[in-house]
């Protein structure tokens, strides 16, 4: 058994040993006890392993019942399960959430209620109606509507990769940020971020997924930014493009899957003609 040394070594050392065995967590593999005999009363390790089965047996560390019953069972007599084998830091930095990598990562919410308030979301609902019936504050609904809408962001990236799209339908949804714009003032115009908003968005009718989609106002650079997305996650150019004739989708469809051609030069003096954007 473990006997107090009383050298003044011991004695400095027994703060941090102390300390230690605080913040050890002990792991037994049943079924593979290394047993060694005691030979000083000083040895460090040896010393935390019997401080932690006393712990265990006074029920101040939580472990499971077999492992309980193996601590209790060895180092009465002097032979016990080799602590270098069974003791890993327990420091918070080394365990892993099962959450993380996921969209509950940091939210402190339970997965029934993030996963309720996400499909209500997702079916249209409004942010404040949906903070009443959940019963919640308004900032987490949007703390949920952040998080799912990056994650499921992160998702597309990874999926939507080298599809064959047959044919591909354009169109966009109106709606506003913040108030309409006939209720803006001069500076928050000029700012052009409030007022009404455009969701352009680009569809496979055929396998009927969302293949990208791009908020901002109904202007060509974004008509331009819609059909980038929809080229960086197909194969090829779609065989049919269907849209309700706005006049951006014909530029920025040149603009994107156009090829430049360089148009016969005309017999007489003059510059030559510069390169053209045709269709493919």
């Amino acid at each position: 058994m473990l006997t107090p040394n009383r050298r003044e070594d011991h004695r400095e050392t027994w703060a941090g040993k102390k300390k230690a065995i605080q913040s050890l967590t002990l792991k037994v593999h049943a079924y593979t006890f290394c047993h060694t005999q005691f030979i000083e009363n000083k040895d460090l390790p040896q010393a935390l392993y019997e401080k932690a089965r006393r712990a265990t047996i006074d029920h101040r560390v939580s472990v499971p019942e077999t492992l309980s019953d193996a601590f209790q069972s060895h180092g009465v007599s002097g032979i016990f399960i080799d602590p270098e084998s069974i003791i890993i830091s327990s420091s918070k930095h080394l365990r892993i959430s099962p959450r993380r990598g996921t969209a509950l990562h940091h939210t402190h919410l339970r997965d029934d209620v993030f996963e309720t308030i996400a499909t209500s979301l997702a079916e249209g609902v409004g942010v404040s109606t949906t903070a009443r019936i959940q019963g919640v504050d308004k900032k987490t609904v949007l703390l949920v509507l952040n998080r799912a809408a990056a994650h499921a962001a992160k998702i597309n990236h990874r999926l939507l990769r080298n599809l064959v799209v047959s044919e591909c339908q354009l169109d966009e949804m109106w709606s506003f940020i913040g108030k309409k714009e006939k209720n803006l003032d001069f500076i928050e115009k000029l700012g052009g971020v409030l007022g009404d908003a455009w969701i352009w968005i680009a569809f496979d009718a055929v396998n009927k997924v969302f293949l990208a989609t791009v908020v901002g106002k109904r202007t060509e650079a974004y008509a331009v930014a819609l059909l980038e997305k929809v080229k960086r996650v197909t194969s090829s150019m779609p065989s049919l493009f269907s849209s309700d004739q706005l006049n951006q989708y014909t530029s920025a469809l040149l603009q994107v899957y156009g090829k430049k051609a360089l148009p016969a030069r005309k017999p007489g003096p003059g510059r030559p003609p510069k390169p053209r954007l045709v269709p493919p």
